[in-house]
């Protein structure tokens, strides 16, 4: 039904997301294991079925668009997601341990954890947008993403099993003058429930910071996701790209990541330097501008001219929000567990960005254009119907206002977020690394020690 396509697919962006939603409880899993290495193996499994199933579901072998298609690709995109939870929740773990040994190099870390993310998003683009484009009866794109998969699952068994190790804290209290040692180790998430794993996020006073940096994430992606989700409608129905919105849109794509690419490594130095806070909230007001000033466009022109600021922004802050919530966790032992939690706020903002921007944007519609296929003529239009095609109905300029300028009010109550979680980080050392307790104050009857 082309009245509601933007309603379909916020919905279908929102429950995908929404499958983010088990990050915590994944990250429980992970820091209990004693290694990232099972979830890593579980979530690569996982994403190789729901690609078989995906490609099952476009070659047509149970027919052509038929219902059972649909919902095998359906029920395909949504075990990928779960599948990425489970990789992308270990991966976070793993840059967490990597961040609390090097607290000075935060920003340089987060970083290069971005360079590899986008270098594999631009491929993604270029594969799927340009060299072997999605479309209806071309199914070449899913082959090569099956033989990537299959590449990467080997790639993860080569991973040192050293590398995916969880270290954890022990404190050994010491008595002077005696040989009484007291050895304890906690993994921090033993007896947990969700009640009170929520309890212990939003009313302790050591996760202040570490709320402040989530709820600015999901906020922040709550703006993105209905960009993300409307682009390509925007592209076709409110400027000259017309038919050509995809190829127009994929190489836009392009050029923000490119952007992103070459801001990765000031982004970084720039953060170690003034701390990610600064970086994080200077990258959130310019892309809550490009926000505004968007719907104003009408060029395939002027979008590719503003589209490297969006590019540089969102680097800034993908490097700044790494590392601000690095900073703000309080607890070693349980990194995977609250960066899942972090991880789950932006899956919650960009479900919940991408089912409004569905929602509002189909209450205004075009009048209903009943037009010619690409390939057919007006002189043939009369002697064949075959040819004559429902093109989807256009949405109005006014219902882009009304999703736009709202997501960019959010990125700016983002930024007032991200400067509150800055103040309550704590004692700091110049740049906003967070000291521990030992750094802060030193105690002779008891030492940390990194097993």
């Amino acid at each position: 039904m082309p009245h509601y396509a933007a309603l379909s697919s916020g919905v279908l962006i929102g429950l995908g997301a929404a499958f983010n939603l088990a990050s915590p409880l994944v990250g429980i899993m992970s820091d209990r294991l004693g290694s990232r290495r099972p979830l890593m193996v579980a979530g690569a499994a996982t994403v190789t079925l729901a690609v078989a199933g995906m490609l099952l579901s476009v070659l047509g072998v149970f027919g052509p668009r038929s219902t059972f298609s649909f919902i095998l690709f359906s029920l395909s995109y949504l075990m990928m997601q779960s599948g990425c939870t489970m990789l992308s929740v270990s991966f976070s773990g793993l840059i967490a341990d990597f961040g609390k040994r090097l607290p000075s190099k935060v920003g340089t870390i987060s970083g290069v954890w971005s360079l590899f993310q986008l270098t594999g998003a631009t491929a993604g683009y270029l594969l799927s947008g340009l060299i072997c484009p999605v479309q209806l009866n071309d199914h070449q794109f899913y082959w090569i993403l099956a033989v990537l998969v299959v590449l990467a699952n080997f790639g993860l068994l080569r991973l040192p099993p050293e590398l995916l190790v969880v270290h954890k804290t022990t404190v050994v209290t010491t008595a002077t003058g005696t040989d009484m040692d007291t050895d304890t180790s906690t993994d921090g998430s033993d007896g947990i429930t969700p009640l009170s794993l929520w309890s212990q996020w939003w009313s302790s006073h050591e996760y202040g910071a570490w709320r402040c940096v989530c709820l600015a994430r999901l906020v922040f992606f709550f703006g993105l996701g209905t960009f993300q989700s409307l682009a390509l409608y925007f592209m076709e129905d409110q400027t000259d790209a017309g038919s050509h919105a995809t190829q127009v849109l994929t190489y836009v794509s392009l050029i923000s990541l490119g952007c992103s690419l070459l801001t990765v490594w000031p982004a970084g130095k720039l953060s170690d330097r003034w701390g990610p806070a600064v970086i994080a909230a200077f990258g959130t007001v310019v892309m809550s501008a490009v926000l505004f000033v968007l719907p104003l466009l009408k060029t395939t022109t002027m979008m590719m001219l503003i589209i490297p600021l969006y590019g540089v922004a969102q680097q800034g802050y993908n490097v700044g929000d790494l590392g601000l919530v690095i900073q703000s966790i309080p607890n070693d032992d349980t990194k995977a567990r609250d960066m899942g939690g972090w991880s789950a706020c932006q899956a919650l903002g960009i479900s919940m960005g991408s089912i409004y921007a569905g929602a509002v944007i189909s209450f205004f519609h075009d009048t209903v254009v009943v037009g010619m296929a690409p390939s057919s003529s007006s002189s043939s239009s009369s002697s064949s119907s075959s040819n004559t095609v429902a093109r989807r109905t256009p949405y109005l300029h006014l219902g882009y206002l009304l999703v736009f300028l709202p997501a960019a009010v959010f990125m700016c109550i983002s930024v007032v977020l991200v400067l509150r979680a800055r103040k309550r980080i704590g004692t700091n050392d110049g740049v906003g690394n967070k000291l521990s307790a030992v750094q802060v104050e030193t105690n002779a009857d008891e030492i940390v020690v990194v097993v």
